[in-house]
């Protein structure tokens, strides 16, 4: 009965995903599931040792790592969009236990809000049998205004009325907590790097920076102005910086180093294109991690801690723009409005760059290790009493 009332609340599955490079997994019916849906291509159980591949940083830190992670408890299953749709009680997977809605691209919804509002109907009844956990890693009333579709703020409205939210910053939080009916739940972003490179600060004659994220046209002019400052005031040192970012940002990011080196001839801005490998490799060879970021708009503000912590678990100092999520984490930074100041003084503290870095390991491994990460996911989940999550 259950399932015939779901399934009415979706139309016929649309075409067209965007594809991941997820490893195979098992398809097997398991009762007591926990269920990630997110956009991924096909039903999957994961097996001991799978990861989810993927060039989207909240796929792999809002859903893989904690999927993998949450194995230990009960079997862990990624679900496309469209199979919800197909099979809205999910009985050709067995029983779910818990179901968590992970992010979905902006463009995705966007293209389809009708698609969305039915989810969100869906979330609506399967709650009453299921713990269902929104998962939100942007403010989408923020991107909503960005990209004029109201939509998209209706659809964030909505989930919030329909379900626990659960997002990565404080600053987030704060954002949702006077739609959020039943509250919202911080849950950091793990670190993704393995094993922590050693702290090192001994810049040569040249210094080296590096940068990695998402690029794009909207960016470039916050990261050029940074950028463009730095060069300015190291000038005449010689300046290489890496930018790791999409291949598909080649030309933009060309255009970028041209300017820069129209202000400052010794500085070089070089393209790297973006994996998880690329990133590592950079941050461990750059003196320094330089991240300018938007302090001013709704969508900058509430980003979370991710970048800061790899550049950590990097063995480098992170020189940041004073965003909420890396305030909270200053000690072990230098965190202010003009990054060159704050490679000027790295460059002045040698030791204490080195002490910060050595702190702000312990003080990662601690707070934001998937095992740490996990815990709290499952006990937003229920999936462990309360005390022993807490006590981890």
């Amino acid at each position: 009965m259950l399932g015939r009332m779901l399934k009415s609340l979706f139309r016929e599955r649309p075409s067209g995903r965007t594809e991941h490079g997820q490893t195979s997994y098992s398809s097997q019916r398991r009762d007591g599931f926990v269920g990630f849906i997110a956009d991924v291509e096909r039903a999957q159980f994961l097996g001991a040792g799978d990861s989810v591949l993927a060039d989207q940083a909240s796929l792999r830190l809002r859903v893989g790592i904690p999927a993998k992670y949450l194995q230990r408890y009960v079997p862990v299953c990624l679900l496309p969009l469209e199979l919800v749709e197909r099979d809205p009680a999910l009985a050709t997977l067995g029983t779910p236990r818990a179901i968590v809605v992970g992010k979905f691209p902006v463009r995705f919804i966007a293209g389809d809000t009708a698609r969305f509002a039915r989810l969100v109907d869906w979330i609506a009844h399967a709650r009453n049998r299921h713990v269902v956990v929104a998962d939100l890693s942007d403010d989408l009333g923020a991107a909503a205004k960005m990209f004029q579709i109201p939509a998209l703020a209706e659809f964030q409205s909505r989930l919030a009325q329909a379900c626990p939210l659960s997002v990565p910053s404080a600053a987030l939080r704060e954002r949702l907590a006077a739609i959020a009916k039943y509250g919202v739940t911080v849950i950091e972003d793990p670190y993704e790097r393995e094993l922590s490179a050693p702290p090192r600060f001994s810049p040569g004659d040249t210094l080296r920076l590096a940068w990695f994220g998402v690029f794009g046209p909207p960016l470039r002019a916050l990261v050029e102005g940074h950028f463009t400052a730095i060069a300015r005031r190291l000038a005449p040192r010689p300046l290489e910086i890496a930018f790791v970012t999409a291949e598909s940002q080649v030309q933009l990011v060309s255009q970028m180093a041209a300017e820069l080196a129209s202000v400052h001839s010794g500085c070089r801005l070089r393209m790297v294109a973006w994996s998880r490998e690329a990133v590592a490799h950079e941050v461990t060879a750059a003196d320094l991690v330089v991240l300018p970021q938007d302090v001013v708009s709704e969508w900058g503000r509430v980003k979370s801690h991710n970048r800061l912590v790899e550049a950590l678990r990097g063995g480098r100092l992170p020189i940041v723009s004073p965003i909420p999520a890396y305030q909270e984490l200053a000690k072990w930074a230098w965190v202010g409005e003009d990054l060159g100041e704050g490679i000027a003084w790295a460059l002045s503290h040698p030791a204490e760059v080195l002490q910060r870095i050595t702190a702000g390991q312990a003080m990662v491994e601690e707070r934001f290790s998937p095992q740490q990460i996990g815990e709290k996911w499952a006990k937003l989940l229920e999936l462990v009493p309360q005390n022993r999550a807490s006590s981890a």
